[in-house]
């Protein structure tokens, strides 16, 4: 799938420029599931800046948690990710899933679905 730009250290990441981040690198570091996670809370439309101490941190977004019932967090979060790929929404319902009661089986599809299992 085509991104949007990635910056790191102020400028456009790409191989011509030498400046790429590389996920096998950074396997060496951090779990996959973190990685994923850090690569899903960027909408693929937008662009970004990466950098390493927001992962370290495993970047949680800094946007509140949306307001959805317990009844309807499954149909949210694929209203998530049917709109345009949201996966950064996917991954706030995904988290109010994690604290509601009885949405084990959702939590689990969830992360099979965003590849966090």
């Amino acid at each position: 799938m085509h991104v949007a730009m990635v910056d790191q250290a102020g400028e456009k990441m790409s191989k011509s420029g030498g400046n790429l981040t590389f996920v096998g690198d950074l396997l060496d570091r951090y779990p996959a599931a973190e990685i994923r996670r850090f690569l899903l809370s960027h909408h693929y439309r937008e662009p970004w800046e990466f950098r390493e101490p927001e992962l370290a941190e495993a970047a949680r977004s800094e946007e509140p948690a949306p307001v959805v019932p317990p009844g309807r967090l499954r149909e949210e979060f694929f209203a998530a990710l049917d709109h345009d790929l949201d996966t950064p929404a996917a991954l706030r319902i995904l988290d109010l899933a994690r604290e509601a009661p009885r949405t084990e089986d959702l939590v689990e599809e969830a992360e099979r679905i965003l590849g966090l299992e």
